[in-house]
């Protein structure tokens, strides 16, 4: 039992440390939109990003295209923003990798926790009910 409570554990970790990769590499990627200036090719910039990329393997091509036209409109409408939003990555960036780093000890603490309970639970001798005979 012990051993299934570390590989969750791993699991966990594992998903929490792509999220938080995915959230910087996203941020790094509006960053680079933010520092190119006003003139932006979103349909270009949207078609080559690694998600898009990505979701192009995943999605059927009309569900793609579907996406595809979304992030267009979502970037066009954040587009006055986005000089202050690449500003804002300078920080947002390293507050990302501390709350991941936060997070991972909370995991490692409920893990080892988990352990040490499960440790105590199975050296417990079992005491007999008042009516089962002896």
């Amino acid at each position: 039992m012990k051993t299934l409570v570390w590989i969750l554990f791993a699991l966990l970790s594992l998903l929490w440390t792509g999220g938080a990769w995915v959230l910087a590499r996203l941020g790094a990627w509006t960053a680079d939109l933010a520092a190119a200036g006003g003139t932006v090719d979103w349909v270009g910039k949207v078609a080559e990003s690694p998600p898009m990329l990505l979701l192009a393997k995943w999605l059927s091509a009309a569900t793609y295209q579907h996406v595809q036209d979304a992030m267009i409109v979502l970037l066009q409408g954040l587009g006055e923003g986005l000089p202050l939003l690449g500003s804002a990555m300078t920080w947002l960036a390293p507050v990302t990798w501390i709350i991941w780093g936060f997070g991972m000890l909370i995991l490692l603490l409920l893990a080892g926790g988990a352990h040490l309970m499960l440790g105590r639970m199975t050296s417990l001798p079992m005491q007999p009910s008042a009516g089962s005979p002896r």
